[in-house]
């Protein structure tokens, strides 16, 4: 009974956490296709989606890991487009707690349909592995469509923003001897040792976005790619690269892969530079398709 009881106690506590993720996504979502891309001539409405996976393990080998992704997109006539996407991971062994990352990229674009589109930027990071306490970023920019087809879309857009940084002074897990325990945010950069915490710098942004659909629509190809870079000092950059392949099972349910990779220049002494991710799962998709066509 015991058993029985734990077991209840769980779900009840994962259908919180899905609910909970689920309002949080209707507020803050997105992926690849955040700069609003479309075929010269048509946009969404609103544009939906989520991702969830996770697993639990227990007895011998004990973990919970969970993750999930999404994008939401809102047009408003030919005037404004709002699109957002968020990431999460959250693992867990034992008692040890390896992951807790959230994600959250947004971008107000303002005349969509026009070739040349302004847009404002803003990001919200936090991420328990690579030690980062929260990470603000806010910039003005412009994109421009490069391909404008109904099956192919793509967009390339630069931004300046100002980025502030709090680093987490936390000792590492594992740590080896005479490594930074107890003493802040030690990291290296150009031979030099700094224990400053706090970052604060402007930042220059390419990006990359596309869209791609294949095969009579069986199969979807999104990806985006960044590099975000301090003008003032080209080496401390970062740069991250996304790829989705998804493929429809109907209307509104598809399935999907989906492989990142980040590479951070400037980082904490016992952290590595270089992170990916793979994962794969279902996805749920509203779209409201009532389009409006360009002028």
């Amino acid at each position: 009974m015991p058993n029985l009881c734990n077991l209840i106690k769980y779900f009840k506590s994962l259908r919180g956490l899905l609910l909970s993720l689920g309002i949080l996504s209707y507020a803050q979502f997105t992926y690849a296709q955040e700069v609003g891309l479309d075929d010269g001539k048509q946009l969404p409405l609103y544009k939906l989606r989520l991702g969830f996976d996770g697993n639990r393990s227990t007895g011998n080998f004990e973990q919970v890991r969970m993750s999930s992704r999404g994008v939401f997109f809102r047009r408003w006539e030919d005037q404004v487009v709002l699109s957002n996407s968020y990431r999460y991971t959250y693992m867990k062994n034992g008692d040890r707690k390896f992951a807790d990352d959230f994600r959250d990229f947004a971008i107000i674009s303002l005349a969509p349909f026009s070739t040349f589109t302004p847009y404002l930027v803003g990001l919200y990071h936090q991420s328990f592995t690579r030690f980062i306490d929260q990470r603000w970023m806010v910039g003005l920019g412009v994109a421009a469509h490069i391909l404008r087809k109904k099956d192919h879309q793509l967009k390339v857009g630069v931004s300046a923003s100002h980025e502030w940084t709090t680093l987490e002074g936390r000792d590492p897990l594992f740590a080896p001897p005479l490594m930074v325990n107890g003493v802040g945010c030690v990291y290296q950069h150009n031979s030099q040792v700094r224990s400053d915490c706090e970052r604060k710098m402007w930042r220059f942004i390419p990006r990359v976005v596309g869209h791609h659909s294949l095969l009579d629509n069986k199969l979807l190809i999104d990806y985006e790619a960044l590099w975000v870079v301090d003008p003032f000092n080209p080496s401390d950059e970062r740069i991250f690269v996304g790829l989705t392949a998804s493929m429809p099972l109907s209307s509104w349910l598809r399935f999907y892969t989906h492989y990142d990779f980040s590479y951070e220049s400037i980082i904490l002494v016992h952290r590595q530079k270089l992170d990916s991710h793979f994962n794969f799962g279902l996805s749920i998709n509203y779209v409201e398709e009532e389009s409006k066509s360009s002028k």
